[in-house]
């Protein structure tokens, strides 16, 4: 027994030095990404990004455009989501659907979005079709089939999303007004689905209005990978991309997004609400690498972001029946969204959230394994990102899109590997404490209001009970 003691007494402190320290991780290495990554401009502002990557025989890429909703005039609204959609009606010279009947049948992958401020289009599938989905795609950005029936069948599908994304979804409606109200005289102001009114009224032509004031080579970047020869791929770019016409800029007096934030307190009823909620928006800094920091860190702050539920003075089940956390990158916000428990007052409920904020501030100065773990965990997602192409792709455009460097995004993860807990903590405080806008959701039936009230009487075990059946 003594001779296993003066054991571990001789050698704990070897393994206490072998133990990682925060100090100690890095990103991984970028397995040769700078080698095998060509990068250029054409003529026509297009920017291009291609890099080979031979493991898998598979190729992505995504066209990623700076157009969004802003762009809309006010008759206009909604155009920016309607002319994503009527992309996939392929080129003219094709029938409704062929691009996704094309990627359908060689098995690809395919999708595209809008948002305020970008529309981009993706897509994965076998490298050795690189060539014609390259045309498909170039003939389709270039020459879209923008006619009356396409505009027709878009119109109706649009209004479809709409309806299930927008009037039937409890709050949806009421937050779209809250929105109106808040960004009013700005083109943040309508929703990026757009209105009812301003869908129906579109026609071919003013689709294609829009569509040749906005869609250029100057306003998209171009990123392709997998298993390609990075040559082969730019000469074929030029070839099918290089005589695209530049469009106008993109209008210098709508504003920036980071100045539309007001502070306040609102209230929100709907009748088609399930249950009450709580909506607790934070800004970020309006810099970089600060903003990019504290989202890292915020997300340490619910364990559905993160995956850290170590401490249960952040995730006490007692005081929330359900909670989700997303970032809205364009505005840089940070919000929490909340369903609390009956029992748990809007007062009650503002005095937890501070008390888990100051909480998890205490823990990054006086725990170092919160930030070593967050640090670990960043540093695995990176690894994971360079060996999934399709991810390298989206990165590498985002990044050349937002700072105007496709690997700046590598400087941002090293500047958060690079923080001490001093730091992290101080910017999270900064985050926390700036002015917030936070939104009381209330159900507009009756019937929920006076269980809601009863809940709130009955002994807690009971409206546990309950709220779980319900949520």
């Amino acid at each position: 027994m003594r001779f296993r003691l003066v054991l571990a007494l001789i050698f704990l402190p070897v393994s206490l030095l072998a133990a990682p320290q925060c100090q100690d991780v890095a990103l991984p290495q970028r397995d040769g990404l700078d080698q095998r990554m060509t990068l250029t401009t054409l003529s026509n502002g297009l920017r291009v990004a291609v890099i080979e990557d031979h493991r898998f025989p598979v190729v992505s890429y995504r066209l990623l455009y700076q157009v969004g909703s802003v762009d809309e005039k006010p008759n206009e609204a909604g155009f920016a989501h309607l002319l994503e959609h009527l992309m996939f009606e392929a080129h003219g010279d094709h029938t409704i659907g062929e691009y996704a009947d094309q990627l359908r049948r060689i098995g690809g992958q395919f999708n595209a979005s809008t948002n305020y401020l970008t529309t981009d289009y993706y897509a994965t599938f076998p490298s050795r079709f690189w060539r014609a989905i390259l045309e498909l795609e170039a003939k389709r950005q270039q020459a879209p089939a923008i006619t009356a029936k396409n505009v027709e069948n878009q119109i109706n599908t649009v209004l479809d999303e709409k309806l299930m994304r927008i009037d039937n979804m409890p709050y949806a409606n009421a937050l779209v007004k809250l929105a109106e109200s808040l960004f009013a005289n700005t083109p943040y102001a309508h929703p990026v689905i757009g209105y009812e009114q301003t869908l129906k009224s579109a026609t071919a032509a003013s689709v294609r209005a829009f569509y040749q004031r906005n869609y250029g080579p100057n306003r998209a970047i171009l990123v392709i990978g997998g298993d390609i020869d990075r040559n082969e791929v730019l000469h074929a770019v030029r070839e099918l991309f290089g005589s695209w016409q530049p469009v106008p800029e993109r209008d210098p007096k709508i504003p920036s997004p980071e100045t539309l934030f007001h502070p306040g307190d609102h209230r929100i009823t709907d009748e088609r609400a399930p249950w009450p909620g709580y909506v607790v928006i934070h800004q970020l800094s309006h810099q970089e690498p600060t903003a990019y920091l504290q989202e890292k860190l915020m997300q340490l702050f619910t364990a559905t972001a993160s995956g850290f539920s170590r401490d249960p003075a952040i995730t006490d089940s007692s005081y929330l029946a359900m909670q989700t956390v997303m970032y809205q990158k364009p505005l840089r916000l940070m919000i929490l969204a909340v369903a609390p428990r009956a029992h748990i007052s809007r007062e009650a409920y503002l005095n937890r959230l501070h008390s888990w904020q100051t909480r998890l501030v205490h823990l990054l100065l006086t725990d170092p394994s919160w930030l070593c773990a967050a640090k670990m965990r960043r540093r695995v997602i990176i690894a994971e990102l360079l060996d999934d192409i399709e991810q390298l792709v989206f990165t590498l455009s985002a990044s050349w899109y937002r700072f105007d460097d496709p690997m700046h995004w590598w400087a941002l993860n090293d500047a958060f590997m690079a923080l001490t807990p001093k730091e992290a903590a101080r910017l999270l405080k900064d985050a926390f404490t700036q002015p917030v806008i936070f939104i009381e959701l209330q159900p507009g039936r009756w019937h929920l209001k006076w269980l809601k009230k009863l809940l709130e009487w009955l002994p807690q075990s009971v409206t546990e009970e309950v709220e779980s059946w319900v949520l």
